[in-house]
């Protein structure tokens, strides 16, 4: 518990003044925090959760995430706490001081076994507030300690487009989650999209070309199969985004694979396509989890340890998926 809260306060610290923010908690129950009131029932309707983050407001924050005990539970109520974080994702796209538009993030900080729902369930939750623009903001989970639940974080934050990162147990555990907040609180580019010409690529061919952020340091990958004698002559694209209140768009031409990077090209698409349906397989799609063994047989993929076992005909591949 007192990890936790070192990140908390390490986290509140790095707020600037023009940001905003919302604090909920959850163990036995979920709670929201509401100023003059403390932390109060997470329920369905209730508002003031978002607040700016101003001097005094900050160390208002800190003073009552201080005062935080651990309450001993059986495990913590994960469901209704990312059901409260996307709510206040909804108020803080209504809520503004300047009228600057914002990227919001959900920051995810647990470290004990979910006992709330089936996992379907919670990751149905978190794909719904994805798809939904009024809620739709990427999910990073940081897991504390050997109880946290590190399977269901990466897949969370998966389905949330963001991604999860161990927080070890050391005295350095302040600055770890200051540089994890460092890197996702300033995206170079929000809601990034790619788009191809429909005589040059098989739309239905196309991993994930959509993203909520880019984050400096970071890259976005695209694949597909090309259409017949649409890319002879090299393939076009449409990058859009959204920085500094404006919308970016900008046409790119992608040059043609040679020959010797055709096997690699074509690896990474199938990597992708794997990567992807398997994580719609979680969600309980049969389907997606036949053709996931389908490619990752096909392609021969291989990654000890990590993956997900799949067995056909005396042979055995492992879809894997990065850390």
């Amino acid at each position: 518990m007192q990890q936790m809260k070192e990140a908390m306060a390490a986290i509140l610290s790095e707020l600037s003044e023009g940001d905003a923010f919302s604090l909920v908690t959850f163990s036995a129950e979920t709670r929201v925090w509401v100023r003059g009131l403390g932390f109060v029932a997470a329920t369905e309707g209730r508002r003031n959760t978002v607040v700016g983050a101003t001097s005094d407001m900050v160390l208002e924050a800190r003073e009552v995430v201080g005062q935080l005990q651990h309450q001993p539970t059986a495990g913590t109520q994960l469901l209704s706490a990312v059901l409260a974080a996307y709510r206040a994702v909804r108020e803080g796209r209504e809520w503004a001081m300047d009228g600057a538009p914002r990227q919001p993030l959900v920051l995810l900080l647990a470290g004990g076994q979910d006992i709330s729902a089936e996992r379907s369930e919670l990751l149905r939750a978190v794909a719904a507030a994805s798809a939904d623009p009024a809620a739709c903001a990427p999910l990073y989970s940081l897991a504390f300690g050997r109880d946290a639940d590190w399977g269901l974080l990466k897949q969370l934050s998966l389905r949330g487009k963001g991604f999860a990162r161990r927080i070890y147990e050391a005295a350095d555990a302040a600055l770890q989650l200051r540089n994890f907040y460092r890197r996702v609180a300033s995206p170079l580019l929000a809601d990034v999209s790619f788009h191809y010409a429909d005589d040059q690529v098989e739309a239905s061919s196309l991993t994930r070309a959509a993203f909520p952020v880019l984050l400096a340091g970071a890259e976005l990958a695209v694949a597909g199969v090309g259409v017949g004698e649409g890319v002879g002559g090299g393939l076009r694209a449409t990058v859009r985004g959204a920085a500094g209140g404006r919308r970016l768009e900008r046409a790119a031409a992608v040059q043609r694979v040679e020959p010797q990077q055709a096997s690699f090209v074509e690896r990474l698409w199938a990597y992708l396509t794997v990567r992807q349906l398997l994580e719609r397989a979680d969600g309980g799609d049969a389907q997606a989890k036949e053709r996931a063994r389908e490619l990752a047989l096909r392609y021969a993929f291989v990654a000890l340890g990590a993956g997900t076992e799949l067995k056909s005909d005396g042979k055995m591949a492992f879809a894997y998926e990065s850390c």
